[in-house]
């Protein structure tokens, strides 16, 4: 009786060292606010690439490899100030173990207005909810 005792102790002390190492791996991969302005901007560049250029009026379909070119460089012009638009329309919460980024952009006249939630965990993103206002 007094072996098993023992070794249950042993199983619960190596489990609660597990649960802990775990806890910690998450705590120091939890993506902080650089990381999702990068990667917001990378969501953003592809969208904008996408939505823009595709949803161009009948009479300027013909244009539309252009508007990709030329998008693709005024936004590779533009990423330091996409990131500081980003970085200021939104807002992080941080639970430790993962974060909650709430953004809200627009870019009128372009663009209608847009909610992004997004976690972060383990180093990566994912966008689980967008809304367009």
């Amino acid at each position: 009786m007094v072996k098993v005792t023992s070794l249950k102790k042993k199983a619960m002390g190596w489990g609660g060292l597990s649960v802990g190492v775990v806890a910690i791996a998450f705590l120091l991969s939890n993506p902080g606010p650089e990381q999702y302005e990068d990667y917001a901007v990378d969501r953003l560049t592809e969208a904008l690439e996408q939505e823009i250029c595709n949803d161009l009026p009948p009479q300027f379909q013909q244009f539309s490899d252009q508007c990709r070119s030329v998008g693709k460089t005024l936004i590779d012009i533009s990423e330091p100030q996409l990131e500081t638009l980003i970085g200021k329309n939104t807002q992080r919460y941080n639970y430790g173990l993962f974060s909650i980024y709430h953004t809200t952009l627009s870019l009128k006249p372009f663009t209608p207005t847009y909610e992004f939630e997004t976690v972060g965990i383990l180093q990566q993103f994912y966008i689980y909810s967008v809304e367009e206002r």
